[in-house]
């Protein structure tokens, strides 16, 4: 109160009587202000204003540091995933890059199992028009050499709620013409799996369900997989075509004795399915998803 009344003073003896009207104005505006509690002090209301924009300033560097730290972050994880994806393309590129339809099917043992499963039907033969006798169990298409078999389906009895092999025939042919009639109605029903095709058959099938393996090589891996059991389906067929030939190819036990399976080798491969452009789509598919055609340019 002695500072205001001091401050009319001074404005008094500077201004006059219109200055002291004017002052005691003010005075009356301040006082009702300050009762009313709207009283403005532009000091306090600029600090807080650069206080509101200090916090937004720090929320935008917050948000945009972390927009920018986040892939830094997951970077980790994402280079284990690459490498563990890098391994599985390297085994997938061994199975298939540069290699030929020979090779293709030497790594599956698919000559094996022709020649496996026809010397099986000519044991049949020569057992049923021979009598001859063999120890099946160490024949080559035996379970010693071949664990896993393919049944059709045709060739088995329910018996226990289970898929049973069904028992061969127990009849004694008593003649030539009642075993050619046997003979004649001869199929093949199950075709035996050598134990190189099994292993291979089964790392590429536990390769097509690796969840590192890009999303394309799996189906292509896939589609190759039923490409390979079409291939072994047809035999079914083909030997049972082959079978009808069997007594004029070998009319004796020497005959059989010295029999030949390039014959029926030939066939297959005339009605194969060719492996080799999966081979060649692996590669290409490789070089796209690697990019390597990209990481060295020349130009």
């Amino acid at each position: 109160m002695i500072e205001t009344i001091s401050s009319i003073t001074n404005l008094s003896s500077l201004s006059g009587p219109l200055t002291l009207e004017v002052a005691k104005q003010i005075i009356e505006t301040q006082h009702n202000l300050a009762e009313s509690g709207i009283a403005f002090n532009w000091i306090d209301s600029i600090s807080s204003l650069l206080q509101a924009i200090a916090f937004i300033v720090v929320a935008f560097v917050a948000i945009f540091t972390y927009l920018k730290a986040k892939p830094t972050l997951l970077q980790p994880f994402r280079t284990e995933v690459f490498k563990e994806q890098v391994k599985k393309i390297i085994e997938l590129s061994s199975y298939f890059i540069g290699i030929t339809e020979v090779e293709l099917r030497k790594d599956l043992g698919l000559g094996s199992l022709v020649s496996i499963n026809f010397l099986k039907m000519r044991d049949d033969y020569g057992k049923l028009f021979f009598d001859e006798q063999f120890d099946y169990d160490n024949r080559p298409y035996g379970k010693n050499y071949c664990p896993e078999c393919i049944v059709k389906r045709e060739a088995l009895i329910l018996s226990n709620d289970y898929l049973k092999p069904k028992k061969p025939n127990s009849i004694e042919p008593s003649d030539s013409r009642t075993r050619a009639a046997i003979w004649l109605n001869y199929k093949c029903l199950d075709i035996s799996l050598p134990k190189t095709y099994s292993e291979t058959f089964r790392r590429l099938k536990i390769l097509s369900q690796a969840p590192f393996l890009p999303k394309e090589c799996v189906t292509l891996l896939r589609e190759y997989l039923k490409t390979v059991q079409l291939n072994v389906d047809l035999l079914f067929d083909l030997f049972t075509e082959a079978s009808r030939e069997f007594p004029e190819k070998y009319p004796t036990i020497e005959a059989l004795k010295n029999y030949d399976d390039s014959w029926i080798h030939n066939r297959y491969n005339d009605i194969f399915i060719p492996l080799e452009p999966f081979a060649n789509r692996f590669e290409t598919l490789l070089r796209e998803h690697l990019g390597t055609d990209k990481l060295l340019s020349f130009k």
